[in-house]
């Protein structure tokens, strides 16, 4: 769940504290080697991206992190702007507290459980959050220093604004992936795809071919035809979407998406960014409508594999106690029975003495949260390679793989003593529970 790894106040924090810091100032100065023709700012700029993923997955404690972060790029990149130093600082810390704290305090946000809504509060709420934030304290600092009148002012915010939105668009899932895990579907489970027959290396050479294309339109002078070209390359996206994982969208988005700004960017240059307002605006839509596409049908694809994966989890186990159900243990029981390996194992059936006599003094209530208690018990003391199962009613079993009848019987002996010794108290009163335990040993084969 995203922003539930608050940092702890001990030691590990601090060292945690240092790796954000240094992953956000990394971060900085790659993205500082390109920058717009006649300023200081990355054509690129993957940082309130990166910000807001560590606001979110660590908590709002992780602030700190990124004020140090980026005021160490500015002190290095905006020397000797001090005002622009600090502002750049602030503003990015600022804008990354506010969205992530916006997000965390009204959305519980976790990309494997309702994915496509979350993925959409994190691109709204959160992009136009930090655009806005970082525009109110950026934009009087750049017409201040540079003497822009009103209306070159307005422009400036208005591309400051594009600016920032379309970089926390393109980057914010690559940047996620860096925390979280997504769920893995086993191979069996995998449905076929609309574009089954496509494999991630033909999908490769052909954006490739499209992206030589691009690139010697543009070459040559042809802006027109490349600008147009464009619209392939992000239709390529979609494509990719609808058939490939959701890292490798993520990955090949940012390659994608960040050589089209870059190329549009770098190769339209001037020294003035409010003439260019036009052309960023025309970019952030189309850019961001595309990436937003795609990553809403990688987000569908992930939430419905979340959702199946949590439908398979359930169909296996126990609802009551959270252990494997009857038909999977038997599944276990028979796989290891039927491995021809010569191997000793053994199965223990549990039964719990008395339970229909104390259900009707405790209740169904009473009885349910016994049955819990019980499972919880037995399976806290076995070996980690034991598989714990609740067959129906008071009924559990156990299968003790690769294990010698005389270790079984001791098991058996421990968890019937410690089941005996945990007492189970209902309403003020503490009753005595005991279980009687089968054993059957059996060899694999």
């Amino acid at each position: 769940m995203l922003g539930q790894r608050h940092l702890l106040r001990n030691e590990h924090s601090l060292r945690l504290m240092l790796i954000l810091v240094v992953i956000v100032a990394g971060t900085s100065v790659i993205a500082g080697m390109a920058t717009v023709a006649g300023t200081r700012i990355p054509v690129l700029n993957p940082v309130p991206a990166l910000c807001l993923a560590i606001i979110l997955v660590f908590g709002l404690r992780a602030w700190p992190a990124v004020l140090v972060g980026t005021a160490a790029w500015s002190a290095f990149a905006l020397s000797p702007d001090e005002i622009l130093m600090v502002g750049y600082s602030v503003s990015v810390t600022l804008a990354t507290v506010a969205g992530g704290w916006g997000i965390l305090r009204y959305w519980r946000v976790d990309l494997t459980r309702n994915a496509v809504h979350n993925l959409i509060v994190m691109y709204v709420f959160g992009a136009l959050a930090i655009a806005v934030v970082m525009v109110l304290v950026l934009a009087p600092m750049f017409a201040l220093m540079q003497d822009l009148s009103l209306n070159q002012s307005l422009l400036l915010a208005a591309w400051l604004l594009a600016y920032v939105i379309l970089g926390v668009t393109i980057f914010l899932p690559a940047v996620m992936l860096m925390f979280l895990r997504t769920p893995r579907l086993p191979k069996a489970l995998e449905a076929p795809g609309p574009l089954k027959g496509l494999s991630a290396r033909s999908w490769i050479l052909v954006t490739l071919l499209l992206v030589a294309v691009h690139a010697g339109l543009y070459w040559t002078g042809r802006d027109y035809l490349a600008i147009s070209l464009r619209y392939a390359l992000l239709f390529m996206l979609i494509v990719g979407a609808l058939r490939f994982e959701f890292r490798f969208n993520a990955v090949t988005l940012v390659a994608v998406v960040g050589y089209l700004v870059f190329t549009e960017t770098a190769l339209s240059p001037t020294d003035r960014v409010g003439l260019e307002l036009s052309h960023m605006l025309e970019m952030t839509v189309i850019i961001s409508m595309g990436v937003m596409a795609s990553q809403i049908i990688s987000m569908y694809r992930l939430e419905g594999r979340a959702a199946l994966l949590e439908l398979r989890r359930r169909s296996a186990h126990d609802e009551l106690t959270g252990l494997l159900n009857r038909a999977s243990f038997l599944e276990a029981l028979e796989k290891a029975g039927s491995t021809d390996d010569g191997r000793q194992h053994a199965c223990l059936y549990v039964d719990v003495d008395r339970f229909g006599v104390m259900t009707d003094n405790l209740g169904l209530e009473g009885g349910n949260l016994m049955l819990r208690e019980i499972g919880e018990v037995i399976s806290g003391g076995l070996p980690v390679t034991a598989v714990v199962a609740r067959l129906e009613g008071d009924e559990f079993a156990v299968l003790l793989k690769s294990c010698p009848q005389a270790t079984a019987r001791r098991v058996a002996e421990e968890l019937r003593q410690r089941v005996a010794g945990f007492g189970f108290e209902w309403q003020g009163e503490r009753l005595a529970v005991t279980v009687s335990i089968g054993l059957v040993p059996f060899r694999g084969g």
